[in-house]
């Protein structure tokens, strides 16, 4: 419960720091080249970064990327289970 907790305020952390706006660009960037993300045989991201704020970021982009997945493949069956639906 408390990983969760913490994954929201991270992820709303993030949200305000898109309405900054001024450099974010740069700074993601930064973010992004100083991560990395390695998923295991079942698809545990395992996420690596210098500090822990790359972490953060890293550990943020994976959770958005599982989700991201999750609703693509939600769509798909939601579709597939219409009735009429062409598949």
């Amino acid at each position: 419960m408390r990983f969760l907790v913490l994954t929201v305020l991270c992820a709303l952390s993030a949200v305000g720091a898109v309405e900054a706006g001024t450099g974010q660009d740069a700074r993601w960037r930064q973010h992004a080249e100083n991560v990395r993300i390695v998923r295991d045989n079942w698809g545990i991201a395992h996420v690596y970064g210098k500090s822990d704020g790359d972490a953060v970021f890293g550990m943020i982009y994976a959770q958005a990327s599982d989700c991201s997945s999750i609703r693509a493949a939600c769509g798909k069956a939601i579709a597939a289970a219409r009735p009429g639906s062409r598949h």
